[in-house]
């Protein structure tokens, strides 16, 4: 299956962004931009209106929490989930509550990446 979502990458970890990346393009995706931070990923959210915004928790400038805080307004059909090692109660829990619609423990697995694309591909 392919899926045709604008999608957008934000984590200032270089090989887990190129992780991700690698495991949604096996599943048939395209990548529209990465970002290291959250200031850019708010920029980036504003310009493109990506459907899915896969977002760390812990970044520089603004980390992904605050990321959450303001992309309803910037993009209210954006779908963010939020990927993070820090996987506490207390930062699952707040990214919920500020609107993610997805938690993914990284590392990452394929299978919880395509579970995520088949859950909102409808």
């Amino acid at each position: 299956m392919t899926y045709n979502f604008k999608i957008l990458i934000a984590d200032d970890d270089r090989e887990m962004r190129n992780l991700l990346r690698g495991y949604l393009e096996e599943l048939g995706c395209h990548i529209d931009i990465e970002v290291e931070n959250g200031r850019d990923a708010l920029k980036q959210v504003a310009l493109i209106q990506p459907q899915l915004a896969f977002i760390d928790i812990e970044m520089p400038i603004k980390s992904g929490l605050e990321v959450l805080q303001e992309i309803n307004t910037l993009s209210p059909k954006t779908l963010p989930i939020i990927v993070s090692g820090h996987n506490t109660i207390a930062n699952v829990k707040s990214a919920l509550a500020l609107g993610a619609k997805g938690f993914i423990v990284k590392p990452y697995s394929i299978d919880k990446i395509q579970q995520i694309l088949e859950k909102y591909a409808g």
